[in-house]
């Protein structure tokens, strides 16, 4: 998993991609384990994620994370 990959993964999801019709849908988003760099250290894979809070802007502009800012 990589940024790259989960913001194509949200955009698909949402129905945020240009052939959606712009039909937004409402869910909530679950990551898996492969976001950590080493698993149950509950820190983001700094290879895969080398800006986390480019990522998790990403995920709260497209309002499936409900975080503070």
């Amino acid at each position: 998993m990589t940024h790259d990959g989960l913001k194509n993964y949200v955009l698909k999801v949402l129905g945020l991609e240009s052939d959606s019709g712009g039909r937004r849908r409402v869910g909530h988003l679950l990551l898996d384990h492969r976001w950590q760099g080493r698993m149950g250290d509950l820190r983001f894979d700094p290879e895969a994620f080398p800006d986390v809070n480019g990522t998790m802007g990403m995920l709260r502009y497209s309002t499936v994370f409900e975080g503070k800012s």
